[in-house]
């Protein structure tokens, strides 16, 4: 693991101005059924001053003293999932590097955890899910997705808090908790940011540092 999961209130000092311009974009479905909801466009093509802000105040939370010498690849788009989805997330991983989600509605227990493996056991029924999430039909969601998550064991539980931010080592099994809850009307609204590359001058990494002699 490169990086540590690190969590952080109060991201924006706007959150209610970022929010309602998140409600005014277009939102797409993934046509090969990658995750939930719908995403917008990519921030750094439809808002590249908040696109530089967010992934470089990123880069500042993990890097404070040399953020200045690095550089990055990186991919961020607003995602809102609807009360349709009434199941938990699937644990997953993710290919890139770094991934940073700001919670943005007001959901508390719509958050996410991290999990590790039982006895090396790997993912399931990934094409099922990709399936169900294309036609949008949830009924047997439930079963399938148990078939998955139940080869894995939680190991951190992070609470859904409007403007918080998490970031973690991509490569870390996880899963949103849950997408509704009672009482509570409103999409879940997140900011999601993947890293593909990070690279620069006498950069170092957290993991690997942690482990030196």
């Amino acid at each position: 693991m490169l990086i540590p999961t690190l969590i952080y209130d109060n991201f924006f000092r706007n959150p209610d101005e970022v929010i309602n311009y998140a409600k005014q974009l277009e939102y797409f479905s993934n046509e090969e059924g990658r995750w939930p909801g719908k995403r917008s466009l990519p921030l750094h093509e439809i808002n590249v001053d908040l696109f530089n802000f967010v992934t470089s105040k990123i880069i500042k939370l993990l890097w404070p003293f040399n953020f200045e010498n690095i550089y990055f690849n990186a991919h961020s788009t607003f995602q809102k999932i609807s009360k349709d989805y009434t199941n938990p997330g699937w644990i997953h991983q993710d290919v890139e590097i770094l991934t940073a989600i700001i919670y943005l509605s007001k959901h508390k227990e719509c958050g996410t955890s991290i999990f590790e493996s039982k006895n090396f056991n790997t993912l399931k029924n990934t094409e099922k899910k990709k399936e169900i999430y294309i036609k949008k039909k949830f009924k047997n969601e439930l079963k399938y997705l148990e078939e998955n998550n139940d080869n894995f064991e939680e190991t951190i539980s992070i609470k859904s808090r409007k403007n918080r931010i998490i970031i973690f080592d991509s490569q870390q099994m996880h899963a949103a908790q849950k997408f509704i809850e009672k009482d509570l009307d409103e999409e879940r609204l997140t900011l999601i940011t993947f890293f593909k590359e990070i690279n620069g001058h006498n950069l170092k990494w957290h993991g690997p540092e942690c482990n030196r002699n």
